[in-house]
């Protein structure tokens, strides 16, 4: 089952980089991360650099934006079946999306 991550991060990158690491380790590993980094530095080449998982599209984009606008713009590149929403605080247990797949599957199933 494809699924993504999207999210923005404003001036709390050493916080995203924890997020990072915890969406990279994901049992279940994703489609895409989406970020939208809406803060004074432009942290593409750090990303870059601690980016080791070739599997997943790293969709970035450097904007002077307002949160809410960031976070629209994070929704709208987003094509897969299913997205979880992330901020740069948020920390993901290992098997968080395959738990939340399988139960988001199930009622799929049911509403059927």
């Amino acid at each position: 089952m494809k699924y993504s991550f999207f999210g923005t991060c404003a001036n709390d990158y050493d916080q995203f980089f924890g997020c990072l690491e915890t969406m990279l380790g994901q049992s279940l590993i994703p489609k895409q991360i989406i970020l939208i980094n809406s803060g004074e530095e432009d942290i593409k080449d750090k990303i870059l650099k601690n980016f080791s998982n070739k599997k997943v599209q790293l969709v970035y984009i450097f904007k002077k934006l307002s949160r809410v606008r960031a976070l629209n713009i994070a929704i709208d590149l987003s094509d897969a079946e299913y997205s979880f929403r992330f901020d740069s605080r948020a920390r993901f247990a290992s098997n968080y999306a395959q738990n939340a797949l399988a139960i988001l599957k199930d009622e799929k199933i049911r509403a059927s």
